[in-house]
């Protein structure tokens, strides 16, 4: 028998992504309400919700976690695409801040990774 580790809740519609932090403690959701939420696993709350996108976030990824400890980051940043043809990365932060938006795309961004070094 498995044993449920957490529940994260706040989504108003279907959830269609969840994933991990490359640090594993941080879990993020997206889904039909065009927001992201992320939450701390360890102390089983809900840390922000990430509002931007005009259409469902599809899609998440964390930065490796190589970069983000050179850049004497405490969390990853995220990147998170939508059906509204924008990537738009996080600063994962006590202020938490849209960092920037990729846009021009003509349709739906479906999914994103980071590279390596760069995004």
């Amino acid at each position: 028998m498995q044993t449920v580790l957490f529940t994260g809740k706040g989504h108003e519609n279907w959830v269609l992504c969840v994933e991990w932090s490359p640090c594993g403690r941080l879990l993020l959701s997206g889904g039909m309400d065009r927001i992201g939420l992320i939450f701390d696993v360890r102390k089983q709350k809900l840390m922000h919700t990430l509002k931007g996108h005009r259409e469902p976030l599809l899609h998440a990824a964390g930065q490796p976690l190589h970069r983000a400890t050179r850049m004497n980051q405490v969390y990853p940043d995220l990147v998170t695409c939508s059906k509204d043809g924008t990537a738009k990365i996080w600063h994962i932060s006590a202020s938490m801040r849209l960092s920037f938006t990729l846009s021009g795309h003509a349709q739906a961004v479906q999914s994103v990774r980071w590279s390596a070094e760069n995004l």
